[in-house]
């Protein structure tokens, strides 16, 4: 958690801070304080470390002493309950993508820790399933509630032919289990579009406007160059683009500037969407959402810093590098008056800020210089804030790190920035998406972003950054988003809100001890649609991180996603049922149902296989972020009755099959399923399958029951119905008696398992 120290005055008042037991107690060890001095307005981060305490309740102190002889003593408490272990593994999935030459040698992490008591809690990890294209190490380990374990997930697509599949991680314990769905998909060369970001954010206040820039990175996923055109598809009347058209190659993004246009927006929420299209790019079109904040004129002006981090590079003894700019946005047509800080962590005067008060408005936002001076500190990693304040309340903390390289060392390659005279064995963090002190509102986009180089100033390209939150949102692995400079991305779009919450930020890589940083934060209500992270799932097979194929009818889960609950009342079904719609792949799906935490609808069939889309949501003219999904040319799903208890199957005069009814050696019957894919002849999406001309499922399945192979007699839909498809078969007539397990296998595919009466 963190204390905010601010002055009414314009005059900064210098301040130092020390912990204590209680009067004439010393500290105790568990009470971190990770800021002893500096000057108003400060942020002051208190933490607390319970290793090796027994349950109870502790208590400490917090006191600051200002300039002017005052002292502030702020309580801090420590509930400690007994706990058993508790194993945490994350994220919660992984997902690779490319070309096989592309992830011939590509790896993930996974981060396992014990969150529970009961001290070190040993571990070991293997790859469930049989997929030899995955594996992981170290195959076992120990993990603390504070000393968490990174497991490397390494895959190798040499050999594989093109499309999905999918592998589980199994970390087990005793304190239990996690299974880690991996995704594969191996594509075609080619160009694949991305971005840093997947949504951004505006704010500002009724009649203020602003002035503050947002922009997004289009990076290029895959090979040659993505050729990118950008088009306003709703939101025009509040948001410009900079720029309508652009490049990306794998090493060098495109930008997309956002801005406000000046207008007459009345409080409330607003939502844009941005279509990136390039002919040429496997997975065009791609979509980007924007969101704006539009809040009362009576509420008051908030700072807003950019950038939002500092990186710094100098030399023990050499000149301070130069001086780098943080400018003051604000939404207020009358100028807001602000303070500004300096501190570091280690108490130095490294850093300095100028000026140190000033104003801000839209129209004219406020400017400051930041200016680190190495002189003679010891080479390392110092961390440091600037800290602008509007109010006492009003308070946001720019992060800054500076890495002090050798006097000996020289530049080898201004191109890589790669040094020669100093050995890294660290890591420097600098957080630049996102401020400390930093209000998120749920449902919407926060930028996560990272600068990450090692203690020599080198970027350093080759770690894993998992992101973990304290209200209990998923886990969120980074992506490495410019490879000049080692920036990570990541897109966090909190879901439970919180007075305050922290933000962990865990980075791993080879030779280099790990890496822990921090924000802290609030997490505001918000009445908005959202997406839960991978949530897009096969309504017959609903296994996370598996493939869909074209067709298949869906269940997306989030929340908000309808006013009301509603089905469709039409064939052709519709693609708006009650003010929500669904996009996917830039393709509008048919609808089956909506309701606020969950749609049932149609992946449309024109969509093409071994190829990753986005799923996107308007409930009611409100956006969500995407969520992205993989189709494969066959992805099975078994319909299994409600109870769970065995496949729905009918005898040929289609009468139930049931334990009182069951199916007989040599008879023919009818399974259901949904996820076959395309069909000869095609079906369009949303359309109901013709009698006259049975729609066959081209990738033919193979069934087994019991084990034994069953003849099938007809794969394909079930005609009058949309995306509901049957297989037509004669059970084996050397077939078992009794409940027997059935299974439908397309290529490499399987459906989940089911259980069939047969006498």
């Amino acid at each position: 958690q963190s204390l905010a120290l601010n002055t009414p005055a314009a005059q900064a008042l210098q301040f130092t801070v020390q912990g204590d037991g209680g009067a004439g107690l010393p500290a105790p060890a568990w009470l971190l304080l990770r800021l002893l001095k500096g000057s108003t307005p400060g942020r002051i981060p208190v933490a607390v470390d319970p290793t090796g305490l027994a349950s109870g309740k502790y208590s400490a102190r917090v006191l600051v002493i200002t300039g002017d002889g005052r002292q502030t003593i702020v309580p801090v408490t420590l509930t400690l309950t007994d706990a058993p272990p508790q194993l945490e593994v994350s994220p919660g999935y992984l997902r690779f993508a490319g070309s096989a030459s592309a992830l011939a040698a590509s790896e993930q992490a996974l981060l396992v820790r014990n969150a529970g008591g009961g001290g070190p809690l040993p571990f070991a990890a293997t790859v469930a399933d049989g997929a030899p294209w995955l594996s992981v190490l170290p195959g076992a380990g120990q993990a603390a509630p504070n000393a968490p374990v990174s497991l490397r997930v390494l895959v190798n697509a040499q050999g594989l032919s093109l499309g999905a599949r999918r592998g589980v991680i199994h970390v087990e314990s005793a304190a239990g289990v996690a299974d880690i769905p991996v995704s594969l998909l191996v594509r075609d060369e080619g160009a694949v579009i991305g971005f840093n970001l997947t949504g951004v954010r505006f704010e500002t206040r009724d009649g203020a406007g602003s002035t503050r820039l947002r922009s997004a990175n289009i990076l290029n996923l895959g090979t040659g160059t993505v050729n990118w055109q950008a088009s306003i598809v709703s939101g025009a009347e509040w948001l410009t683009l900079g720029a309508t058209s652009g490049s990306a190659t794998p090493a060098a993004p495109g930008t997309l500037p956002l801005s406000l246009t000046p207008g007459t927006l009345k409080s409330g929420n607003y939502y844009a969407s941005i279509k990136i299209t390039d002919p040429g790019s496997l997975n065009s079109p791609q979509f980007l959402s924007a969101m704006l904040a539009v809040l009362d004129e009576g509420s008051p002006a908030d700072p807003d810093p950019t950038p939002s981090g500092l990186f710094f590079v100098g030399k023990t003894g050499g000149a301070a590098p130069p001086a780098q700019a943080v400018r003051i946005f604000t939404s207020s047509t009358t100028p807001v008056p602000f303070q500004i800080s300096a501190n570091t962590s280690d108490g130095g005067n490294w850093l300095s800020v100028n000026p140190v008060a000033g104003s801000a408005s839209t129209a004219n936002p406020g400017q400051v210089n930041v200016t680190v001076t190495p002189g003679a500190l010891t080479p390392g990693v110092y961390t440091g804030d600037v800290t602008v304040a509007f109010s006492s309340t009003s308070i946001r903390t720019v992060n800054l790190t500076l890495v002090v390289q050798p006097a000996t060392v020289v530049t080898a390659s201004a191109k890589t920035r790669s040094v020669a005279g100093c050995t890294p064995a660290k890591m420097a963090l600098a957080q630049t998406g996102l401020v400390n002190s930093f209000v998120a509102p749920a449902g919407w986009p926060t930028p996560m972003v990272v600068r990450l180089a090692d203690d020599c100033g080198d970027p350093v390209l080759n770690a894993q950054i998992v992101l973990t939150y304290s209200n209990g949102d998923p886990a969120q692995a980074m992506s490495l988003t410019d490879a000049q400079n080692g920036v990570y991305s990541a897109t966090w779009v909190p879901a439970k809100t919180g007075a305050s919450v922290s933000v962990t930020a865990r980075a791993t890589a080879s030779k280099l001890a790990q890496l822990t940083a921090l924000l802290t934060g609030t997490v505001a209500p918000n009445k908005a649609p959202f997406l839960l992270d991978n949530s897009t799932l096969n309504s017959f097979n609903a296994v996370k991180g598996a493939a869909l194929a074209p067709g298949t009818v869906a269940t997306i889960r989030g929340s908000g996603l309808a006013a009301t609950a509603a089905l469709a009342d039409a064939v052709p079904l519709p693609t708006s049922v009650n003010g929500t719609r669904v996009l996917v792949g830039g393709v509008e799906a048919p609808l089956y149902a909506v309701s606020d935490d969950q749609i049932k609808a149609q992946i449309p069939v024109e969509l093409a296989a071994n190829r990753q889309y986005q799923v996107l949501v308007s409930a009611n003219g409100a956006l969500t972020l995407p969520d992205t999904i993989t189709l494969a040319a066959a992805q099975p799903g078994l319909q299994i009755s409600e109870d769970g208890s065995q496949v729905v199957a009918q005898h040929s005069d289609t009468s139930p099959i049931n334990p009182s009814s069951p199916a007989t050696r040599g008879e023919e019957i009818i399974l259901y399923l949904v996820g076959m894919g395309q069909t000869d002849p095609p079906v369009p999406s949303g359309v109901a399958a013709p009698g006259d001309t049975l729609a066959t499922a081209l990738a033919r399945p193979t069934v087994t029951i019991g084990a034994q192979p069953a003849e099938v007699l007809f794969a394909g839909l079930t005609p009058g119905s949309v995306g509901l498809y049957q297989i037509r078969l004669r059970v084996p007539p050397d077939a078992q008696s009794g409940a027997l397990n059935v299974q439908v296998t397309q290529g490499d595919a399987q459906s989940n398992p089911g259980v069939l009466p047969v006498q």
